[in-house]
């Protein structure tokens, strides 16, 4: 009967805890600087916070949003709290007034200021201020001089950096087009083209910097201040990619930089490589160059017609990702069976353009047998639906 009864009081006991538990997990999905946002709020006032937020005194913070919609929505279904419940309990935990309609919060969750009224750009920037929150840029900076060459961090600070840049870019109308003026460029791209060159400047190999994008037009382009600093450093990517030729994160490195600049002669890198997969015993496969930067190649010979480059690297540029251990027999052209696994190109990569500017190299340069021998492999991997 004793332990009975402890047990029943234990588990009274435990409810509240656990309830607590599940308002921290709750709140610790949403990482970074926050911005909580109470109560029911009309789409005029939605609109408001959104603006602010958006705005060049407050963007710098990366605040998400919190309104009792998103919060919802990323609710964990297991610990079967309500909104409400969330809003009185962070209400009681930051000892909110009960007419406070927004909380900011760090990003360790401590709370930095509360109010009423939605403020000015202005307004919340000195409040922010006076309360010493910074910008993730900022602690990031602060960091690097106490930890000078922290690879991850160092990531994480062009990441800042390129963040604030595209968005002023966006702020940019649709239909401007070539290079930004010059002080256009240095509120833009100024930071960004700073950071970039202290991180090359310094020990940099390791740092993984995926801003490369197949087919994607490279915002920096328009910039003069990141194309100078790209050809001031891209022969030092360059040095480490002989160094190491089927490191994926070095080529996307060099490839950010070469697709930067329009104007940039990247035939007199790749012609020094012999396009080349290696496959493991484990099934791991890996290429020289990458098959992402080798698409972009294939893709970039193909406008100048360059079909020997595209047949160069149109192998590798399909290099297969093996998507799950299973296989089955396929028939070939040339008789007899072979294994085919299960593939799948990276996310984003353009497989069937690739086959196709392939196929239309041979045709132009007069190997009939050869096309119709990529068409079949296509067919035969990709299906014949498109």
């Amino acid at each position: 009967m004793k332990l009975l009864l402890y047990a029943i009081i234990s588990v009274v006991f435990a409810a509240p805890l656990l309830s607590q538990s599940d308002m921290e997990y709750a709140l610790s999905r949403h990482k970074g600087n926050k911005i909580v946002l109470l109560g029911d709020l009309k789409a005029d006032d939605s609109a408001k916070w959104t603006k602010l937020l958006d705005s060049e005194e407050i963007y710098g913070y990366g605040f998400k949003m919190l309104d009792r919609k998103n919060i919802e929505e990323t609710i964990d279904r297991l610990t079967k709290i309500s909104v409400d419940a969330l809003e009185n309990w962070l209400i009681q935990r930051y000892g909110l007034s009960l007419a406070a309609r927004w909380a900011v919060l760090d990003n360790e969750n401590q709370l930095v200021i509360s109010g009423i009224k939605t403020p000015s750009p202005k307004e919340l920037e000195k409040q922010l201020d006076s309360k010493g929150l910074k910008t993730p840029l900022r602690k990031l900076r602060d960091f690097l001089k106490e930890n000078p060459g922290h690879l991850d961090a160092m990531a994480d600070l062009l990441n800042e950096a390129r963040r604030r840049a595209l968005h002023l870019m966006r702020q940019i109308p649709q239909e401007a087009v070539g290079d930004l003026d010059d002080a256009t460029d240095l509120m833009t791209w100024g930071v960004m083209a700073s950071e970039t060159d202290k991180v090359f400047k310094g020990s940099w190999l390791g740092a993984d910097l995926s801003y490369f994008r197949i087919g994607e037009p490279q915002p920096e382009g328009r910039s003069k201040l990141m194309r100078t600093i790209f050809r001031r450093h891209i022969p030092k990517v360059e040095s480490a990619i002989m160094l190491h030729p089927t490191n994926d994160a070095l080529w996307n490195i060099w490839a950010w930089m070469a697709n930067g600049m329009a104007d940039y002669k990247w035939e007199k890198f790749v012609d020094g490589f012999e396009p080349t997969i290696f496959y493991s015993e484990f099934n791991f496969i890996e290429t020289m160059p990458s098959a992402e930067v080798s698409a972009w190649l294939i893709q970039q010979a193909h406008t100048r017609k360059d079909w020997g480059m595209v047949i160069k690297f149109a192998r590798v540029a399909r290099k297969p990702i093996i998507r799950k251990e299973s296989s089955k027999a396929e028939w070939q052209p040339s008789g007899g069976f072979t294994r085919i696994r299960n593939q799948s190109p990276p996310n984003g990569h353009p497989i069937k353009t690739v086959y196709a500017l392939h196929i239309e190299a041979l045709l132009k340069s007069g190997d009939i047998d050869g096309a119709n021998n990529i068409y079949d492999e296509m067919l035969r991997i990709e299906g014949n639906k498109d």
